[in-house]
């Protein structure tokens, strides 16, 4: 009977330290500031680095209509994929495992498996593809290493100012007290609701049913606060509401550039 071959793994993917810095963007502010490497730059790096490993989802047959499909449902009714890669063939490696990871809006809330759309799956495979990168060839795992989601954020130290050199104290001039400086107040709800506006048409120029979108995601969103057909950026009068104009804003901003 002859030997099984083994797998050589001197050859297997390890891209510990591929990712440098030039390939890390950031996104968002403050303590929601998150760093990232964009999808596509995760795919030329494994298709240098790691060459014939491809990313597949694992397909589940819907109870249902009996088609094959990449969602699976959870217990509580939300939705999530299993992504792995298929390892080239005359390799004698095997598939890596399956990695779970859910489908989530761009709050990073689960979806209900019936209000998965395209866009949510998109969006899933394509995180769940660096996820994979991470976890089974190291690839770009420290953004990872702080919070253990897919979007690893972080609070953001303040840069340190270097140290003054000392002033020279003037001869012959009385002391005199130092004027209190005064603190930066944040910015108005006002001066918020005014920027989201500007943006706002700004991104409708490119997209004439962005308008209505996100006019419609926002009456859901705060239903029976805001009772106007077809809510403006007026109608948001609370922190919470223009919280989540800002947000929804800054997603679709990223999905564009995406």
């Amino acid at each position: 009977m002859p030997d099984t071959p083994f797998p050589d793994w001197d050859n297997f993917p390890c891209l510990d330290g591929v990712i440098t810095k030039a390939d890390i963007e950031s996104k968002g502010t403050g303590k929601f500031k998150a760093d990232y490497v964009p999808w596509m730059k995760v795919m030329a790096l494994l298709s240098e680095h790691a060459p014939g490993w491809q990313f597949a989802l694992r397909e589940d047959c819907d109870a249902t209509t009996g088609i094959p499909s990449p969602l699976y449902r959870s217990g509580d009714g939300t939705a999530y994929i299993k992504g792995y890669f298929r390892a080239p063939k005359g390799t004698h490696h095997d598939d890596t495992p399956e990695l779970v990871f859910p489908v989530m809006n761009h709050r990073n809330d689960a979806i209900k498996f019936e209000e998965v759309s395209a866009r949510d799956l998109s969006d899933a495979d394509r995180r769940c593809r660096c996820a994979a990168a991470a976890a089974f060839f190291r690839l770009g795992w420290q953004l990872w290493t702080k919070d253990p989601v897919e979007n690893p954020y972080r609070d953001v130290a303040a840069p340190v100012a270097p140290p003054k050199p000392p002033v020279k104290p003037k001869p012959s001039t009385p002391a005199q007290a130092e004027p209190v400086a005064k603190k930066e107040e944040p910015p108005s709800l006002d001066a918020r609701r005014e920027i989201c506006t500007n943006l706002l048409r700004k991104y409708c120029k490119a997209d004439g049913g962005l308008y209505a979108l996100w006019s419609q995601e926002l009456k859901n969103r705060f239903d029976g606060a805001i009772t106007a057909d077809k809510p403006t950026p007026d109608h948001c009068t609370t922190v919470e509401q223009i919280d989540w104009l800002e947000q929804w804003i800054e997603r679709y901003a990223t999905q564009a550039k995406a």
